[in-house]
């Protein structure tokens, strides 16, 4: 074994140039950016909204957050109105989902007008609360919900020895409303169509009817049931995973609306692949065709995080086939060419600059600059694959993504699919950075941790299959298994909104 590195050549591309609102642009140098002095490319408005206290803050910093927050939100040229601030003391009303449903409905009735927005103020070791906020809005009531931890608010000062309020407000109201806006169904920031690559290899894609989907599952520890009569104890566990699926609805590929599938499945292993992937998808093509005259995208492109190498097989086909099996539904002889990509974070692989002039913080740390592109030398001689590091390291050394291309029918060119998913990387709507994986794969891994918040009684009527699973150890025995799916019933006020971001 050679101790010394692979020594090779890697490419080099130039942050996004992003468009904020009034026109201003923003070039993503060294993948990072700030929002002082700009608005949003589409502001939203709220008219009404709830603002409580669960944390026991005192008068005057819970008025000064309240303050602070509308002030920046419309900085941002988000119109908000002030809030209707109320204190929610658990000693004396310990029901909080009551408390939130009672007062909603007692607003609703003396303003003769729909609540729009919830936001709490919550300290970390009451977690449930965040759970049930996110059930009344995502679920009952069909609201836009914010939770936000005290401890972001209130900080110790080692120096006097005294909690005081966060020097920083200015910054962390910014960010929150980069949340807000997103849920309400704005856009923050945009790709600019005066970007030099955007005009070149990438105008095709946000000018046509192009939809890209992010595909995640999220997996518990594995739960063991026992049985009065089995001996075999791996039989009796129970895999109980979320998986979700967002797709885009606009041509800034901004949007992403959400379906989350709850799929429960006994055997040996966990379920990887989403069994009836047809159904979320569904879904949201149904909602690009509301969203876009009636009309469906002629290109699906979707980026699948969380498989591995040897279930790129299995897992593409019976997905692709869901997919296809979906379109066939919506509309008969609906045909769309349609591209199938895998994002991999959970690899050994990390590249560290040769010259010191190239990295991205000389003399902070050795990590290479967002941007470097690796297709050559150590990828697979067989497979369209590459490595894209896309964000900053901060602390550590950076990983790399690793892409692979398993299915196309858009007749990608390295150029354009290596520049769609790093520009995509800098449309995740909650942050002035660009992030280690595109926009959409982030948001299907919100969503999929999201939906485990819920209660499983809030789902739709579930869908049962049986299919085969190779034994762990004998490939040639294949064990029965049973898989039951049910799409969570988000609210239909919600269906349009990133609810989960």
């Amino acid at each position: 074994m050679d101790p010394k590195m692979t020594e090779l050549m890697a490419k080099k591309i130039k942050g996004a140039t992003l468009e904020y609102g009034k026109g201003l642009k923003v070039v993503a140098n060294c993948g990072r950016w700030d929002n002082i002095g700009k608005v949003f490319y589409d502001p939203k408005k709220i008219s009404r909204w709830i603002l409580i206290d669960c944390s026991n803050l005192s008068k005057e910093n819970f008025d000064y957050f309240s303050k602070k927050f509308v002030e920046n939100a419309r900085k941002m040229q988000l119109n908000i109105e002030e809030p209707i601030k109320m204190i929610f003391d658990k000693n004396s009303q310990s029901d909080l989902k009551k408390f939130i449903i009672e007062k909603i409905k007692t607003i609703e009735n003396e303003k003769k007008g729909n609540v729009e927005f919830v936001m709490i103020i919550n300290n970390k070791k009451d977690s449930q609360n965040y759970n049930i906020l996110k059930e009344i809005g995502d679920i009952e009531c069909g609201l836009i919900t914010q939770c936000i931890d005290n401890s972001a608010i209130i900080k110790w000062n080692n120096k006097t020895k005294q909690n005081e309020f966060n020097r920083n407000i200015d910054l962390l109201c910014s960010n929150i409303c980069l949340k807000v806006n997103c849920k309400l169904g704005g856009t923050n920031f945009k790709i600019s169509t005066q970007d030099q690559n955007y005009c070149q290899y990438l105008k095709e894609f946000f000018e046509s009817d192009t939809m890209i989907f992010g595909i995640d599952v999220n997996h518990p520890a594995p739960v063991k049931q026992q049985k009065e009569n089995s001996s075999n104890k791996e039989e009796e566990k129970e895999y109980d995973s979320i998986a979700a699926v967002v797709g885009s609805v606009d041509k800034n590929f901004c949007i992403y609306p959400a379906s989350i599938l709850r799929q429960k499945k006994k055997g040996k292993r966990g379920l990887e692949l989403v069994y009836h992937l047809n159904h979320p998808i569904y879904e949201l093509l149904k909602e690009y065709k509301e969203k876009n005259n009636d009309k469906l995208p002629s290109k699906l492109i979707f980026f699948r995080d969380g498989i591995s190498d040897g279930q790129f097989s299995k897992v593409s086909q019976h997905e692709l086939n869901e997919i296809r099996k979906a379109c066939s539904n919506i509309q008969q002889g609906y045909t769309p060419s349609i591209s199938y990509i895998v994002v991999q974070k959970r690899h050994q692989t990390r590249f560290f600059p040769a010259n010191f002039s190239d990295q991205a913080e000389p003399g902070k740390n050795e990590n290479v600059p967002p941007g470097t592109i690796v297709d050559r030398v150590i990828v697979t001689p067989d497979k369209f694959d590459y490595f894209i590091c896309s964000h900053l390291g901060i602390q550590g050394t950076s990983k790399p993504c690793h892409y692979y291309l398993l299915y196309d029918e858009n007749n990608f060119d390295s150029n354009k699919l290596i520049l769609l998913s790093f520009y995509l990387c800098h449309l995740y709507a909650r942050s002035t950075t660009s992030v280690s994986y595109p926009a959409p794969t982030y948001y299907a891994d919100l969503c999929a941790e999201r939906g485990r918040k819920y209660n499983q009684k809030h789902t739709n009527q579930p869908i049962t299959s049986t299919d085969y699973e190779t034994d762990r150890y004998d490939n040639n025995i294949r064990n029965e298994v049973t898989i039951e799916s049910a799409l969570f019933k988000i609210h239909p006020n919600l269906k349009d909104k990133m609810f989960y971001i």
